[in-house]
């Protein structure tokens, strides 16, 4: 039975009903996003049998809610749509392909500082006997190496966001690498970091991977940050690549986890993108949403020519309670 996608406006079904090539889709709060994603990756499924989709998105709590809403749609399991968060997904890679790197398939996640800790000391302490000025406070230099994860570090002399990076830096974070293979462990941030560099170092690995997805989705693009594009730039090298983007740029809150209002302007620049807005919220009342415009006007990075929110809610019994008030 095809979708119905009757209860569509205009541009939620003009994103839906896009097939090839990159689209990025600008959806304000409230524009039904997460529906327009399911929708499209359950129609690409029902209609292609050839279709394969990779959806990533940045909590377990949206990627389980995206399963949810397109199993929901087809009424059965979609095996060819794998929706997870990109941290997830590169732990899939490095299970799978991790031998090239000296992983096993098996390897553990660090999750707790203790664990992590217990892994750095042997190899901040060598430093330090030899000479180093490696700081005292572990817990300090576990947060730079979380920092030098998000922000893609190569190891070089330069580290991101640092106005002067200690010599020391450079050869702490290779040799914790290099401790987190040898004993068989990733942390949180590790696991895009070997994700990438398995697919810089290994083009047959990419290879392999690319073609296993003949069409790759975002959610909540806004929020990832330099070691997640940088993966996703990996996987769908391609400037015109079947790749569609959800995101918005009046919405970032993730700045502390390396999130930039200039990802979205980086990803527009490295793909052909096309490009439509989901203006219209349906679930905040007129008030809300003339005072969120009258916000995000101070946005000197919003994309040009992006149009203000507009409310298309019905309104409801507490509307009128409030309005009585007034």
């Amino acid at each position: 039975m095809p979708i119905d996608l009757g209860t569509l406006n205009e541009n939620q079904r003009q994103a839906v009903l896009w097939n090839d090539g990159p689209m990025l889709v600008l959806a304000g709060p409230g524009s039904g996003k997460t529906r327009v994603l399911a929708l499209r990756v359950a129609r690409l499924v029902q209609e292609d049998p050839d279709a394969s989709v990779l959806a990533l998105t940045f909590t377990n709590k949206a990627a389980a809610e995206m399963r949810e809403r397109v199993d929901h749609v087809l009424g059965q399991r979609a095996d060819r749509a794998h929706l997870c968060t990109f941290h997830s997904y590169a732990t899939e890679i490095l299970r799978q392909h991790g031998s090239h790197l000296g992983l096993r398939p098996d390897f553990t996640l660090l999750t707790l500082d203790e664990d992590r800790l217990a892994l750095l000391e042997p190899v901040a302490r060598e430093l330090a006997e030899a000479g180093q000025l490696v700081p005292t406070d572990r817990h300090s230099i576990l947060r730079l190496l979380d920092h030098l994860f998000r922000e893609s570090y190569d190891g070089g002399a330069s580290g991101p966001g640092l106005t002067a990076t200690p010599t020391w830096v450079p050869p702490l974070f290779a040799r914790y690498c290099a401790a987190l293979v040898a004993n068989n462990r990733q942390d949180f941030g590790s696991l895009l970091h070997f994700a990438a560099r398995l697919l810089r170092e290994k083009p047959g690995v990419a290879r392999v991977l690319r073609i296993g997805w003949s069409h790759v989705c975002v959610d909540e693009f806004q929020d990832t940050n330099k070691a997640q594009f940088d993966l996703l730039r990996l996987l769908v090298p391609s400037r015109n690549a079947n790749l569609f983007v959800v995101g918005d740029d009046d919405q970032i809150i993730y700045q502390w986890n390396g999130a930039s209002p200039e990802r979205l302007q980086a990803l527009r620049t490295d793909y052909d993108m096309q490009l439509v807005q989901l203006p219209e919220n349906y679930r905040c009342p007129g008030e809300i949403i003339e005072l969120a415009n009258r916000l995000i006007l101070h946005n000197k990075l919003r994309t040009e020519g992006k149009r203000p929110l507009s409310a298309h809610r019905a309104p409801t019994v507490v509307d009128d309670i409030i309005r009585y008030q007034e």
